[in-house]
């Protein structure tokens, strides 16, 4: 794909996470998922975007940010300015315990 967003804009493509049901005490079906739906891979970058991003990466958005929502082979895709993106996860040299090597970088 050869897309080139315009000024500080950020194409990326939502992370979609398998996750099951639980069924709670009272018997209410409740999906879950391991990660909230705020995290999305970037595609394509803007020129005048200042955030050290390559395509690839992993950002965080969160799902209340106004967006333009293209869908490009049945894929939908969105356009965010860069001063929306929270984060950015880093993998990180295995410093940090626990069965993951990703950090957050905010």
């Amino acid at each position: 794909m050869n897309i080139t967003p315009l000024r500080d804009q950020v194409l990326v493509k939502k992370i979609v996470v398998g996750g099951g049901i639980q069924q709670t005490t009272g018997g209410i079906f409740v999906p879950t998922s391991p990660h909230r739906d705020d995290r999305h891979e970037v595609v394509a970058i803007g020129p005048d975007v200042d955030l050290p991003l390559v395509p690839g990466d992993i950002v965080y958005i969160a799902p209340t940010v106004e967006s333009h929502i293209v869908t490009i082979d049945r894929i939908p895709y969105k356009f965010v300015k860069s001063a929306f993106i929270s984060g950015v996860e880093v993998p990180t040299d295995g410093e940090e315990g626990g069965d993951h090597d990703w950090g957050l970088s905010v």
